[in-house]
């Protein structure tokens, strides 16, 4: 009996030995598939960063294209408010030139509203597919939890059965996680694609609208390049009538060459406008201040100081004489 007793006891402490043996075998092998999940745990955080600032980046294209849409607009309502000034002369052509340069416009804001609706619908689709993403990591994880749950819960025997299987069945998902994060990095791309094509349509065709204002800007110069060779032709009966319309006319593109400095021929238009005023009126004070006054802005003293010593002759707004004489005292 004592004997007995001895070799059970002795089969005790081996089959302990044995199953603490395994437990360490199996925790060396479930080691590299916990790193395995967070690698791939990794690259789908990776995935989803790059998605959020591509589609930041999207929206600030959009953002961009939406001011160079508001820019055009103001040129538009520029360009409607010089022409309102030759109403009084019966401009119908340049009118209808307005009312289809306005009807061009909405069509392209019509248009743009359909480029942002086909982006928004990209971006839906790309923050379902994230979606998707999410709801496959957290079943995975769900999974992996559940299968170290029961290979806890199995006995010695089951166990090299288990892991084989749960190896299998995590190779399995990292393999179709892989496809997944393929698959959105290819929607994704093609999204972007789509955009960038819809972004390259909108900026020729605002390309092409800003083409056609500048064609309806020379439509309007020779409107009144006819209207000069009408006058000269046929004679005026009020001379100071039309200087008048030259001074407006040279106001205006010497406001707009201003705004754009690197627009020349707004410069050379109004310097030859303030000067066909002035050979209709060259008795005009304040029209000599305004000419001399671009001519300063450009650099171009020399030429303006005949008209500053007129207007400190004749001129009588004090601002302006005290301007001049500062002018002309730094030369």
């Amino acid at each position: 009996m004592p004997l007995a007793g001895l070799g059970l006891l002795v089969t005790g402490c081996l089959e302990s030995q044995q199953t603490s043996t395994l437990d360490q075998r199996i925790a060396e092998q479930v080691t590299p598939v916990r790193q395995a999940v967070d690698e791939v745990q990794a690259a789908v955080e990776l995935a989803r960063q790059q998605l959020s600032e591509q589609i930041v980046g999207v929206l600030t294209e959009v953002a961009s294209e939406r001011q160079r849409i508001d820019e055009l607009k103001r040129q538009t309502e520029s360009l409607q408010a010089a022409l309102a000034r030759f109403e009084a002369l019966d401009l119908p052509a340049a009118l209808q030139v307005l009312q289809a340069a306005r009807a061009d416009l909405d069509r392209l804001a019509g248009d743009f509203q359909s480029r942002m609706d086909a982006t928004d619908q990209a971006l839906d689709a790309a923050a379902k597919d994230r979606r998707l993403l999410a709801g496959a990591d957290v079943e995975l994880r769900s999974y992996v939890d559940s299968s170290f749950k029961t290979l806890d819960n199995q006995s010695a025997a089951a166990r090299d059965s288990l892991r084989a299987t749960l190896t299998d069945r995590i190779e399995q998902e990292k393999n179709a996680t892989h496809l997944a994060i393929r698959t959105v990095e290819n929607t994704v791309q093609a999204g972007s694609a789509q955009i960038a094509l819809a972004i390259q349509l909108l900026r020729e065709s605002l390309d092409a609208e800003q083409q056609s204002l500048a064609g309806r800007r020379q439509r309007v110069r020779e409107i009144l390049a006819g209207l000069d060779r009408q006058f000269t032709t046929e004679g005026v009966q009020n001379p100071s009538e039309l200087a008048s319309l030259y001074f407006r006319e040279a106001i205006a593109l010497h406001e707009e060459y201003i705004e754009q400095p690197e627009n020349t021929r707004r410069l050379d238009d109004a310097l030859l406008n303030y000067r066909k005023g002035l050979a209709l009126r060259p008795d005009d004070a304040e029209m000599h201040f305004a000419l001399a006054r671009l001519l300063m802005h450009v650099n171009r003293p020399s030429e303006a100081e005949p008209h500053l010593r007129y207007y400190l002759s004749h001129g009588n707004q004090v601002k302006n004489l005290d301007q001049a004489r500062q002018w002309l005292g730094d030369q």
